[in-house]
């Protein structure tokens, strides 16, 4: 008799167990949670993932950060579909937005590098600062160009695979992050001024706006939680105190969400977008008021405009 296959290795140890969706409903009501409809909560975290919602039910946890994750009297499964239907929402008003920054900031950095530069100059050292970013960014770009299922990007390597692409193709395959950091740095950061410029914006606070913008847009692009988060990659402090956006955002949190709306509210409108973000924006925050704090918004703040 010819022995069987070897016996499957084990499963790496986990920090949690399985739990079904009964189970998972069980934990929340144990936990002070008022489920009204098991069959409609447990068909939610089907859709939801436990682990995702899990980020919405914090801030109705009486210490999660102490380990006390149970619910502050009166909780209900309702409040949190509430606030994580509205993060949907939000999400999808911001990632819009900056959708449509995106393809004007890599317009405006591509015409600039190639008039500057030459259309190839981005691939020479010396145009940049720092050299290990330099070659952090080439080595980024090869592989993104390789991975890139465009046709454009397919007929330079069948027609020109030799050479490397112009600025203009390498901006419709690269990332909007790694187009960031290459251009924050450009040894000549003047060309970095002339393109903040061309979006009514200073330098600095440019810079820092567009990693923000390449930040905020993943966690958009990946469904993460935006409407009470603290950004990570957070703007630069408006220095010109008559600019439109310091007078608008003015002592605000710059790591929390509501500096980046009135940014995209300046960008969109400057740009002409007739996606009427402000209005959107504004007519989706007057219906959950109650959580603009949370969002950074200035206390008492009258929803006319971002």
């Amino acid at each position: 008799m010819k022995p069987g296959p070897p016996p499957s290795p084990p499963s790496p140890p986990s920090s949690k167990p399985f739990l079904t969706l009964e189970e998972q409903c069980d934990t929340l009501l144990a936990r002070g949670l008022e489920i009204d409809d098991r069959t409609q909560a447990a068909a939610f975290l089907h859709r939801t993932n436990y682990f995702r919602l899990s980020g919405y039910l914090r801030p109705f946890q009486v210490d999660p950060a102490a380990g006390d994750n149970s619910f502050k009297a009166g909780t209900s499964l309702i409040q949190v579909r509430r606030i994580y239907e509205f993060d949907q929402h939000l999400r999808l008003l911001v990632g819009t937005a900056i959708a449509e920054f995106e393809v004007e900031f890599r317009a405006a950095l591509a015409y600039k590098l190639a008039e500057k530069l030459s259309p190839t100059g981005y691939a020479l050292e010396r145009h940049f600062r720092r050299f290990g970013d330099y070659q952090d960014c080439m080595q980024r770009l090869d592989e993104e160009r390789q991975r890139s299922k465009e046709p454009f990007m397919k007929h330079h390597n069948d027609k020109y695979s030799a050479m490397e692409p112009p600025i203009w193709v390498v901006v419709e395959c690269a990332s909007f992050g790694l187009l960031s950091k290459m251009m924050s740095n450009l040894k000549e950061q003047s060309y970095v001024k002339q393109i903040a410029g061309t979006f009514g914006l200073p330098q600095d606070y440019f810079n820092t706006a567009v990693r923000h913008l390449s930040y905020t847009r993943n966690i958009c692009a990946h469904h993460g939680r935006l409407w009470n988060r603290q950004v990570v990659e957070k703007l630069a402090t408006m220095k010109s105190p008559t600019h439109e956006i310091s007078i608008r955002v003015g002592e605000t949190d710059t790591y929390r969400i509501f500096q980046t709306l009135v940014l995209l509210s300046y960008l969109t409108r400057r740009a002409g977008s007739k996606s009427d973000f402000e209005e959107r924006c504004l007519q989706l925050l007057s219906q959950h008021k109650d959580l603009l704090k949370h969002m950074g918004f200035p206390e008492h703040h009258a929803l006319d405009r971002l």
